[in-house]
């Protein structure tokens, strides 16, 4: 089943792996057609994952935007600053000669002269934004993969040392993967300029059955912007399971039985019967960027939770 991944333009491996136990093969939403990682465009030639571009050009403009932040960042290395802290708008990473405050207007829908930015500025922001998130989410992994191999390490040589007793508290090298979710960075930030993005799709993606994000924080805030708590009804789905019969049954009403705790991947899926998929995403827009999708027919909304042991 192919199902479009949310607010996120990178999966890591564990996640891709997480989503074939289900078999789901997500539809990844590319910002940038020059800046999907290698990564990304190997796992499509093998066809675990379709990349889709919804917009072109400006990926020059776009990449220097990214270059400005690099040499920046570079420049304060050893000090106390991170990609977070300078997406929250704390640190101004741009100098003045190409874009002054670009985090901001990203935040505030605004040009520098301050008045109210069109379509199309918002769209690049947008697309600057996910890129930057992008970037933080593959470095982010990158550390957790050097922190699980350093408690590796640690838990192989007390083993060593201590006769086969492991290391008190750990929980395997797992334990820091399962943790980590980057949606609790900018959630809404993140799904406000993902919506964006998504709703300059083409119609497979925005007439799209299933949206699956593995950051249980940003399915809470969808699920908050929901208007009615009583429309959404869930159910767990096992591995190897039905997605479709399990997505049937909530959608008739019909009750579905609780899935035994497994050491395993796990899926939740969420059934909002009143609104559609557009509809609910541009909740996390102004109030007049709401209007475009006003208009469409109510249909129902299928999320998904995918999360690894």
């Amino acid at each position: 089943m192919n199902a479009v991944l949310f607010p996120f333009s990178w999966i890591s491996p564990a996640q891709l792996s997480a989503l074939e136990a289900f078999s789901v093969r997500p539809v990844v939403l590319a910002p940038s057609e020059g800046k999907i990682p290698p990564e990304l465009l190997k796992w499509q030639t093998a066809g675990r994952i379709e990349i889709v571009v919804p917009l072109r050009g400006d990926d020059d403009r776009l990449e220097r935007f990214l270059r400005e932040y690099r040499s920046w960042a570079d420049a304060h290395r050893g000090t106390d600053i991170s990609l977070a802290r300078i997406l929250e708008g704390k640190i101004p990473f741009f100098d003045d000669s190409h874009v002054a405050q670009i985090r901001s207007e990203i935040r505030r829908g605004r040009s520098g002269a301050g008045e109210v930015a069109g379509p199309d500025q918002r769209l690049t922001r947008a697309r600057l934004f996910l890129l930057m998130a992008q970037e933080y989410d593959r470095q982010s992994r990158e550390i957790e993969q050097d922190l699980e191999k350093l408690q590796g390490l640690e838990s192989a040589m007390f083993t060593e040392l201590h006769e086969g007793r492991r290391l008190p508290g750990l929980k395997g090298l797992d334990a820091p993967a399962a943790a980590f979710d980057s949606g609790r960075f900018m959630t809404e930030e993140r799904i406000r300029a993902w919506c964006r993005l998504y709703l300059a799709s083409g119609p497979a993606e925005t007439s799209a059955r299933m949206f699956v994000t593995p950051s249980r924080a940003v399915l809470e805030a969808v699920l908050e912007a929901a208007p009615d708590p009583e429309t959404v009804r869930s159910a767990a789905v096992e591995a190897g399971g039905s997605i479709d019969d399990v997505a049937e049954a909530l959608a008739a009403g019909r009750s579905v039985p609780e899935m035994p705790p497994s050491e395993g991947p796990k899926m939740a899926l969420f059934f909002i019967s009143d609104m559609d998929p557009a509809r609910l995403f541009t909740r996390f827009l102004k109030t007049a960027e709401r209007e475009a999708a006003a208009d469409r027919p109510e249909e129902a909304t299928l999320l998904a939770l995918v999360e690894m042991p």
